[in-house]
């Protein structure tokens, strides 16, 4: 429930968190103050202002007038013209490797991506710093400098034996550059030896449960065991000190495989390491969840598992990262520590705002990882010819709030930042269309206190 920009969650005993999406205030709420709540909705004007509980929540600012509201509004939106003026542009590009992968996950979406097998090479790298050179001339008006502070290698694959030579290539070409490694881990112990610690920012692994199910569901060689060789992986990288995020990828089936690979890691000490951060996904088909732009039974169903799973694990709490379809700003915001700031979102991602761009061993440049193989989402192509899309860019650029109608009487805009952009895209649609994704479902947000609460 909504009112007066605050969005209501409650759990099964009817306590409630009440959170101001404007401000950005959270407040618990006993079952007696949930009911006043629920009443102001249907109370005059007059009423709501008389009420004693409104008052309360007025003068402890979790409700704040139109005035204040309009005027905070106001101040965010002349900001966002400053965004990038006079101001140093710093992006982090995507480089796929290659499509080709050592594991055959059951749940991959690049298998739809019917392609010949190509790889990296050293002359499509030194095409990615060309394209930047076009890139910031004529979109940016200012000279490329050649640096790039970080870089994600991502696949398939990035870690693959047969790629030491291009990795070892991109070190050079760029001999300052942190690297973010997005990889399934089963080389992970190997790769340590070849790409120095002090040039690693961040290793991302994904697991799919405890040993037996891990490796079932990645059919992998019979006569390797995946699971312990990306733990002993993990363990030599905490060993050289590096950050390390595991990432535990569930559907509505595997989701009670969340609690035995809890136990493993609390027994193994990888559960509270300092150098470990967990975080939940949910495995959906995502490009088919942008063509519908909506949530469907099976996410709802995962929903009312992460619910069952709660109310007996409260391991589930301690991890700060939930991944609910369409919810990840929503999650940021409710579970963000006591005094800690939250930034309105006046776009949903920077991806269209700073050249985060995805390169691919086929010479195409992509807003998003997940739209690879998505023609209509494509942006530009860096390789064999340098071929930017400037239309689409200085148009995706315009996309914020307060340039879509959509947004302007909703709630949710400053959370939602006006949805993911690529369902848009990829539908062929005007890229000043709002996506609301999950934001107009009320049955999946009134869940959110079951699984929070």
């Amino acid at each position: 429930m909504i009112f007066n920009d605050n969005l209501l969650l409650t759990d099964k005993y009817n306590n409630g968190l009440l959170v101001n999406l404007i401000s950005f205030r959270r407040r618990f709420l006993s079952p007696n103050q949930v009911d006043e709540f629920k009443t102001l909705k249907y109370k005059t004007s007059k009423e709501v202002v008389d009420n004693e509980f409104y008052k309360k929540m007025h003068e402890e600012k979790q409700f704040i007038a139109k005035s204040l509201k309009d005027k905070y509004l106001s101040t965010i939106k002349e900001n966002v013209n400053l965004n990038n003026i006079d101001k140093e542009i710093t992006f982090t590009p995507t480089i796929i490797l290659s499509y080709d992968c050592n594991s055959n996950c059951t749940y991959c979406y690049q298998k739809k991506i019917n392609k010949p097998s190509e790889m990296m090479t050293k002359s499509k790298i030194d095409n990615i710093s060309q394209f930047y050179k076009m890139y910031f001339k004529s979109i940016e008006n200012k000279e490329y400098n050649g640096e790039i502070r970080q870089i994600i290698l991502t696949g398939g694959e990035p870690l693959l034996i047969k790629n030491i030579d291009i990795i070892q290539y991109i070190k050079n070409v760029w001999p300052t550059s942190k690297f973010i490694l997005q990889t399934n881990g089963l080389n992970l112990l190997e790769f340590l030896k070849v790409i120095s610690p002090d040039r690693i920012k961040l290793i991302k692994v994904s697991l799919d449960g405890v040993e037996d199910y891990h490796n079932k569901n990645r059919h992998q060689d019979k006569y390797i065991n995946g699971f312990d060789k990306i733990i002993q992986g993990i363990k030599q990288a905490i060993r050289l000190n590096l950050k390390i995020n595991i990432k535990i990828t569930v559907n509505t089936n595997s989701i009670f495989e969340i609690n035995r690979l809890l136990d493993y890691l609390d027994t193994e000490n990888l559960l509270y390491n300092k150098n470990i951060t967990l975080g939940i996904t949910g495995i959906y088909d995502y490009q088919n969840l942008f063509v519908n732009c909506n949530v469907n039974h099976t996410e709802l169903e995962f929903m009312d598992r992460m619910i069952e799973l709660r109310n007996y694990d409260d391991r589930i709490v301690t991890i700060p990262k939930i991944l609910m379809p369409g919810f990840g700003k929503l999650d940021s915001l409710i579970i963000r520590e006591i005094n800690t700031l939250y930034k309105p979102k006046v776009y949903a991602c920077d991806c269209h705002i700073h050249p985060n761009y995805k390169f691919d061993p086929d010479g195409n440049v992509y807003f998003c990882q997940m739209a690879f193989g998505l023609n209509s989402s494509k942006i530009a192509s860096f390789y064999p010819n340098i071929e930017i899309n400037k239309d689409i860019i200085s148009k995706m650029k315009e996309r914020n709030i307060f340039n879509m109608d959509e947004c302007k009487n909703c709630s949710f805009k400053l959370v939602c930042g006006g949805g993911c952009p690529l369902p848009i895209l990829i539908n062929n649609k005007n890229p000043l269309k709002s996506n609301c994704e999950a934001f107009n479902n009320i049955e999946a947000i009134s869940k959110l206190g079951k699984i929070y609460l």
